[in-house]
């Protein structure tokens, strides 16, 4: 089951879902799905804070690729 508290504060476009130690996020081509599995509950929880959570998702690696990805497809 998601952590609707986690998805309440997230902000990044991407973001579909986080558990423990993971976050999910949503592509823009074909329904894919990224997944980023962290080490420990402890750093899944930082990358959340830092990225998904602030309009400074757009430093996130992983945003940063599927907004490449977006760019490309719309081109």
């Amino acid at each position: 089951m998601p952590n609707l508290t986690r998805s309440a504060h997230a902000v990044c476009p991407f973001y579909e879902k986080s558990e423990k130690n993971y976050v999910r996020c949503e592509c823009v081509i074909g329904g894919a799905r990224l997944l980023h599995v962290f080490d420990t509950e402890r750093t899944c929880k930082m990358h959340f804070e830092k990225f998904c959570c602030s309009y400074d998702y757009v430093r996130c690696p992983y945003a940063l690729m599927l907004i490449g990805i977006w760019d490309q497809s719309d081109g």
